[in-house]
């Protein structure tokens, strides 16, 4: 999808997170081509697209006149190229951090999308949304250490893990493995 508007009409009417990627047209560096090579040449990320999330590209260009030129500001993203997460009505989710673009994966991407669709379950059922169930414990603090939300510090991570009466085996590697990075 190349239309904001139209992104999250269909976000809204699919009820899916819109994943969005903002590069540049002036960049003339190997990186944004080395991710767009990567991740996007990827033939799954359609299918990806089809199912969970509504996937939205944005190129800036700096040509006077040109329609939403301005997304850096919704993408709140000083650099480029940029993966960020927004809910159907447009609204800031989450800046997936590309820190070398050829080690971002499509793997990557979907387990962002899954951490911040626990969220989205989390305040649904907090909010008393008819027919949610809260995610389990265990898959919540996961996400919140996948994505590295400020406001959860190594002391309160700890504590919550230590209560947690059971930890899904698929996690538990990764759950320790993000504490012992959080502690550092």
């Amino acid at each position: 999808q190349l239309d904001w508007e139209q992104a999250q009409q269909e976000a809204k009417q699919r009820d899916k997170i819109i994943l969005g990627y903002f590069t540049s047209s002036i960049q003339d560096h190997e990186g944004p081509r080395m991710f767009e090579r990567g991740v996007f040449a990827d033939p799954a990320i359609k299918s990806f697209g089809d199912s969970d999330v509504v996937l939205f590209c944005h190129v800036m260009s700096k040509v006077p006149g040109r329609d939403n030129d301005d997304m850096r500001r919704i993408a709140r993203s000083r650099s480029l190229p940029a993966v960020v997460y927004f809910n159907s009505d447009g609204s800031w989710l989450y800046r997936q951090p590309i820190t070398h673009p050829t080690k971002t994966t499509l793997a990557d991407l979907k387990a962002h999308t899954e951490a911040l669709k626990i969220e989205r379950r989390h305040k649904r059922a907090a909010a008393g949304m008819e027919g949610v169930t809260p995610p389990p414990p265990a898959e919540l603090l996961h996400a919140e250490m996948l994505l590295r939300r400020p406001n959860l510090k190594y002391p309160e991570a700890k504590k919550r893990h230590s209560e947690l009466k059971e930890i899904p085996p698929e996690l538990a590697a990764s759950m320790a493995a993000r504490l012992l990075r959080m502690e550092l």
